[in-house]
């Protein structure tokens, strides 16, 4: 089992995330999109991410979300392919409802 944590996504960790769009789904968003996300004051963005201490950590998982007023709409989340059915996303996913 690979180790991860959690933390905010950041400019850097886009190409990972783009390339697991591009494995997911068939029409991903783009870069510009992605990074308006981390912009936006009412939107929140979170990757899971391996712990590796050499640095180049691997984003495994990431969730989009917006909060407005008392309402939650998450935007995207998608899992790395070689990293599904291991319980990452379900538990990044119950980090962003508690986040919530």
């Amino acid at each position: 089992m690979v180790r991860w944590t959690i933390e905010e996504m950041r400019r850097e960790h886009i190409a990972q995330v783009m390339e697991i769009e591009r494995e997911s789904f068939i029409t991903p968003p783009t870069k510009e999109m992605f990074l308006y996300e981390i912009t936006v004051p009412f939107s929140f963005h979170f990757v899971a991410t391996t712990v590796n201490d050499s640095g180049g950590d691997r984003v495994l998982y990431y969730v989009i979300f917006w909060i407005l007023m008392e309402e939650v709409h998450i935007l995207n989340l998608a899992t790395h392919p070689d990293f599904r059915k291991q319980g990452i996303a379900h538990s990044l996913l119950l980090f962003a409802l508690d986040f919530s």
